[in-house]
């Protein structure tokens, strides 16, 4: 329940966001690209978001929630621990996903627009559009996270995991359309040097063109770690009393 918390969150952030999104203390590069993050408590401290609304930049606007969970859980992972994803938590993300368009939350986001004198609003629209669960092998470690030694993935290596599974399940990108890419416990990742899960960001989203020059969004969700990724005294039973 509280990955599926920030789940929604990551989302709700990702359909407000704009292709040229204005200055944030949560975007972070990599050098070629981008991506917004969820921050961890301690740097969300350290560096609260910006007062007032979001503003328009002249970008394309996400005005859909059709969704895609990718489940990425091989036996293993590389240091050759065994990987940790229940069926269970795999049924709760795609019930959120699933349950989110048309869920008074994504109602925060209709006030945002693309154009400027012929708006274009973002809808409280989509679904759950497909689902994935693939077990084949985490690449190399190609990145080092403090908080998972030996286990971690770059972003260059999760958008070639997202373009493989879409090639293989017939999906395709644009704008109407996000691809969250959920992983197994212990298993970290980092965007650039010393930006990682669990030490910078909880999760974070972003985008890129693939091969067939559609534009990919996407979400990157490692497993939830109440220790750094939840607010203390913010209980599963209080997160529920306020949906």
């Amino acid at each position: 329940m509280i990955r599926s918390a920030v789940t929604t969150v990551s989302l709700g952030a990702m359909l407000a966001i704009l292709a040229t999104a204005q200055s944030s203390p949560f975007t972070i590069s990599n050098g070629s690209s981008a991506v917004h993050v969820f921050p961890t408590i301690i740097i969300h401290a350290a560096a609260p978001p910006p007062a007032g609304p979001l503003i328009y930049h002249g970008g394309p606007v996400m005005t859909a929630t059709n969704t895609y969970a990718i489940f990425w859980v091989p036996p293993t992972l590389q240091n050759g621990k065994a990987t940790s994803m229940s069926a269970a938590f795999q049924t709760i993300q795609k019930n959120v996903l699933a349950d989110y368009a048309g869920h008074g939350i994504d109602n925060n986001n209709t006030q945002y627009y693309q154009g400027s004198t012929s708006k274009k609003y973002i809808q409280n629209s989509g679904q759950l559009a497909g689902s994935f669960v693939d077990t084949s092998a985490y690449p190399a470690s190609g990145c080092s996270d403090p908080a998972t030694p030996g286990n971690c993935i770059t972003d260059a290596q999760l958008q070639t995991e997202i373009e493989r599974v879409m090639t293989l399940k017939g999906w395709s990108g644009g704008l109407g359309k996000m691809f969250l890419v959920f992983t197994s416990s212990g298993e970290g990742s980092c965007m650039g040097g010393a930006q990682c899960a669990y030490t910078t960001y909880c999760a974070y989203h972003g985008f890129f063109t693939n091969s067939s020059a559609q534009t990919v969004i996407y979400s990157n969700e490692p497993y939830g770690n109440t220790s750094v990724c939840q607010k203390p005294g913010n209980t599963v039973a209080q997160w529920q009393s306020r949906r």
